[in-house]
């Protein structure tokens, strides 16, 4: 396909993807709220611990499930997110203050809206998306790439097969690096790349496809940095990092000194502006409640204009009601006509002369003459009438018309009068720009409420403003300039001016394609990690620029995530292009090689990954699985002889026997959890603290969050795909399912259940315990599942 036949298949999917979500009400982030705690003080503030990270917390509003209604950022104000401990702080306004009096935490629900990334994704795509293609220039380190400066310690000295992936990376417009966790690929590979590019002086770009994976990379990449005495503000994480990251690596962080500065400086700015409005606003407050009877006036308006179209309404009835009765009376009146005529006709007929001749009488053709007649004549008079009724109603009618008319002039003028008259109060101006006859006191009280806070407002500004009542207002107006001045040079310097400077620019896909819709990466080298589990819509914005691409990633883990599912997709065609939202990045290749159709199907036959424009090459050995799980994970998953160099000896594979008892498609195991909780208590007995509760299915995490309140809240329990990207000491997978088994059947690809079951797998770096119901998982055929109990060793609890 050419840049523009992708261009408009990317448009199309994003406008039908956002429809999608918009209709089915998906695309939106339901967050439950664990614990709901009221803080003391003057304001009502509420601790919410919440069940899930938020997205954007500009994007969010609150459900109250007390009374139904939904509440967003204007009435609720986000003080402070605590993006590790799920903690949100927030303040209602005085006007909803009531509505949220004495609530349970399931009284609330933090919901984040999403669907702006697909907006803004199709933004991109419509100023961008005709330049795309594939990279053809290699790295200019093509052949110098062989003095690449290892350090010299024997563990930090790469493999030859990270040596190979390396030569790949500097060789080739577009490489692909995959390898298994623990394989090396961000210590080794990608590590020394980086490296190799910061002493010579140039800066490149990494991108991740969400926080989890961009900080994990990052800190990969730091430990190499830190080593090779490069100073930390050379790398610049771009986006909001998590609060944990920000205090390890500050230095990273988009200046975090600078952001408390601009905010002193918008406080300041305010104040002023404040005071140079003080007198303005306190005249406009005068102003607009002198305008008080002009609503009065729109609400007498409003009611006579809902009479007189109420009174129109019945007019316009009586007046098509009249319409069909001079319709039908006219259409009577020509069918006797034209039996007039029949009738007439047999009368002049020689027959009739005939008949005639012989009698006197009238015959029957006579008196139906006689009577089509009388008829016709009494129709025409009914009609004459009617038509007279109809004449009198259309005057009627328009006079009307034109009353009315003149009355909702009059509103319109009033209301263009009174937006007019409320310039300086842009707020109160907003509410009223949808002022209409049908909302007046709606529209009237939600500005009363907005202008009750202004004058709250105005009250503590009365105390300010005695401290500026000596300053006249130029003064004042040229400290506000400078204040103003002053900000926009913090401004530039905070993130603009660092990235002139950086060697490392880092962030996530959606984070790049809001910043970079109407300009370029200006680097060296494009990395994409985690290419497996990101999506071909989001990577292919990289496919702009003329630079070397690389991806790093495993795509034998978990896919990328698309709402709508495979069935759909091969069945509407509405939804024919949305594979670009479910397959990944590393298939994105064949868009430019090959038709629509064939990238399509490549996706939905699940074909394994062959590398056209790819360049790949594979590291097959593990330095975080022991041999015994290598073994299998090559036996069941991997390819070219996986196997383990980890020092530290074998992997602990071990299982708890947990009978299923519930029924099928449930999605959930009480004995499970029942165990997992009973397995917790000793683990944290015997002082082991670095453990995560894994399980495919949402209804299984409610369970587990329910009966382990606390790891619930230390974030230790998640889904498999929340926990793509990290790793931790011990991994314990609840697999829930049996016989009905669905994201934990490993022989199917429909499931994508191999990608999950390995994705769980290997975030354990050292232990990894299997719950499931043994005796069913003990006798499948060709299941990794089952391969793991059968090689491991059971506890008892």
């Amino acid at each position: 396909m050419t840049a523009e036949e992708i261009r408009e298949i990317a448009i199309d999917s994003c406008q039908n993807y956002y429809e999608y979500l918009q209709n089915n009400n998906k695309g939106i982030q339901e967050v439950d709220v664990f614990d709901l705690e009221y803080l003391p003080g003057r304001y009502t503030v509420i601790k919410l611990r919440l069940s899930a990270k938020l997205f954007d917390t500009e994007a969010v509003f609150f459900r109250n499930f007390r009374n139904g209604k939904d509440y967003d950022s204007t009435e609720i104000k986000i003080i402070e997110y605590d993006n590790d401990k799920n903690i949100l702080l927030i303040k209602p306004s005085d006007k909803i203050s009531p509505d949220f009096i004495g609530l349970q935490r399931n009284d609330l629900k933090v919901v984040s809206d999403l669907k702006f990334l697909v907006e803004r994704v199709k933004d991109w795509y419509v100023h961008n998306g005709s330049n795309l293609s594939l990279p053809t220039r290699t790295s200019k380190y093509s052949e110098d790439f062989q003095n690449i400066d290892f350090f010299p310690e024997k563990n930090l000295l790469p493999s030859e097969n990270q040596k190979q992936s390396l030569k790949n990376i500097f060789t080739n417009p577009f490489s692909y690096v995959w390898g298994a966790p623990g394989t090396g690929k961000t210590q080794f590979v990608l590590a020394y790349a980086v490296l190799h590019y910061i002493r010579k002086g140039d800066t490149i770009a990494i991108l991740a496809p969400t926080n989890n994976a961009i900080e994990q990379v990052l800190k990969g990449i730091i430990k190499m940095t830190d080593k090779a005495g490069i100073d930390r503000k050379k790398i610049i994480r771009l986006g909001t990092p998590s609060k944990k990251f920000a205090e390890e690596f500050p230095e990273v962080c988009e200046e975090k000194g600078v952001q408390k500065k601009l905010a002193e400086i918008d406080k300041q700015i305010d104040i002023l502006e404040r005071m140079l409005n003080f007198k303005n606003q306190q005249q406009a407050i005068d102003r607009f409640i002198d305008l008080t009877p002009e609503f009065d006036d729109l609400i007498e308006f409003s009611a006579r204009i809902k009479r007189d179209t109420d009174s129109l309404a019945e007019v316009n009835i009586i007046f098509r009601k009249k319409e069909i009765e001079v319709k039908l009376l006219s259409e009577n009146s020509i069918k006797e006509t034209q039996q007039l005529e029949k009738n007439i006709a047999k009368i002049n007929s020689i027959s009739h002369k005939i008949i005639k001749a012989f009698s006197s009488k009238p015959t029957r053709a006579e008196k139906e003459v006689y009577e089509s007649r009388k008829r016709i004549y009494d129709f025409n008079k009914d009609l004459e009438y009617l038509k007279y009724e109809l004449s009198e109603i259309s005057e009627k009618r328009t006079v009307q018309e034109r009353d009315l008319a003149e009355i909702q002039k009059k509103v319109s003028i009033k209301i263009t009068n009174l937006i007019n008259q409320t310039k300086f109060l842009p707020e109160v101006q907003s509410v009223l720009s949808k002022l209409s006859v049908t909302n007046i006191k709606e529209t009237k009280k939600k500005a009363d409420t907005i202008l009750l806070q202004k004058r709250d407002k105005l009250e503590v500004d009365t105390h300010l403003f005695s401290e500026y009542k000596n300053h006249s207002p130029g003064v004042i107006e040229s400290e506000l300039e400078r204040y103003v001045h002053l900000r926009a040079k913090l401004a530039i310097s905070s993130t603009e001016e660092r990235l002139k400077s950086v060697n490392i620019i880092g962030c996530t896909l959606d984070g790049y394609i809001g910043r970079y819709a109407e300009s370029k990466l200006n680097v060296e080298h494009i990395f994409l990690d985690e290419a497996g589990y990101a999506n071909i819509i989001k990577a292919l914005t990289l496919f702009n620029h003329s630079t070397p691409i690389s991806f790093l990633g495993d795509h034998k883990q978990l896919p990328p995530v698309c709402e709508i599912n495979d069935s759909s997709i091969e069945r509407d065609g509405k939804f024919y292009n949305m594979f670009l939202w479910a397959q990944s990045a590393i298939f994105l290749d064949t868009l430019f090689s090959k038709s629509k159709d064939f990238s399509r199907n490549q996706y939905l036959d699940n074909s394994e990954f062959k590398s056209e424009h790819i360049s790949k090459t594979s590291l097959n050995a593990t330095y975080r699985f022991g041999n015994n799980l290598a073994q299998i994970l090559s036996k069941y998953v991997y390819e070219n002889n996986f196997s383990s160099n980890n020092p530290e000896g074998e992997t602990q594979i071990q299982y708890i026997n947990a009978k299923k008892n519930e029924g099928p498609k449930s999605r959930v195991s009480m004995n499970e959890v029942s165990e997992i909780s009973k397995l917790v208590h000793n683990l944290k007995k015997n002082g082991t603290e670095d453990f995560v509760i894994l399980t495919p299915y949402k209804k299984q995490i409610r369970l587990l969050n329910n009966s382990l309140p606390q790891e619930r809240n230390d974030l230790k329990i998640l889904t498999v795909h929340g926990s793509q990207g990290r790793e931790w000491d011990t991994v314990i997978l609840s697999i829930v399912d049996t016989y009905d088994k669905w994201f934990v059947d490993t022989t199917i690809p429909v499931s994508k259940g191999l990608n999950l079951v390995n994705t769980a797998v290997s975030r354990a770096k050292r232990n990894l315990i299997v719950v499931c119901d043994k005796n069913y998982w003990a006798v499948q055929s060709g299941q990794l599942v089952t391969e793991l109990i059968n090689c491991g060793k059971e506890i008892k609890n």
